[in-house]
């Protein structure tokens, strides 16, 4: 599936409208998005859930495999905890598509998806930082294959 950072960003402004206007039902409707985007990751394998596909700084176990086809990038992830697996699939969503060099060009529109939709509201403390820490995974992955 080939993507151009403008499809990022108009499914990311779509995300964020449907986060807002949900927000005003409250933190348990923002939860229930995110639940319900969980069931849309596609899964990781067992196998694959190592210390090197896992995202530091989750306080959840959560782990995303970063592949490369054809010079499109492609994700699998998994997380224990439902609202953060939400978190990812919006994440992985975004990205999946993309050129490995517009997936750094992407972090100034996910960073705005996250402060505009004020999804962060809905989050406890521990919870705010998972988007920059599942991106900073991706980031080193794409750096550790000589792709950056």
């Amino acid at each position: 599936m080939e993507k151009t950072l403008a499809d990022t960003k108009a499914f990311l402004d779509r995300k964020k409208e449907e986060v807002q206007e949900v927000a005003e039902l409250g933190s348990e409707a923002v939860f229930e998005v995110l639940v319900e985007e969980g069931n849309n990751l596609e899964l990781l394998d067992n196998k694959e859930k190592i210390p090197e596909n896992q995202v530091s700084g989750c306080q959840s176990a959560t782990y995303i495999s970063v592949h490369v086809n054809q010079g499109r990038v492609s994700f699998k992830g998994a997380s224990d905890a439902l609202v953060v697996k939400g978190q990812l699939a919006i994440l992985l969503h975004a990205l999946t598509g993309l050129p490995p060099q517009d997936v750094l060009s992407a972090k100034p529109l996910l960073e705005s998806f996250v402060r505009e939709s004020g999804i962060q509201k809905s989050m406890i403390r521990s919870r705010t930082n998972a988007f920059a820490n599942m991106f900073a995974r991706i980031e080193r992955e794409l750096r550790a294959k000589h792709l950056l």
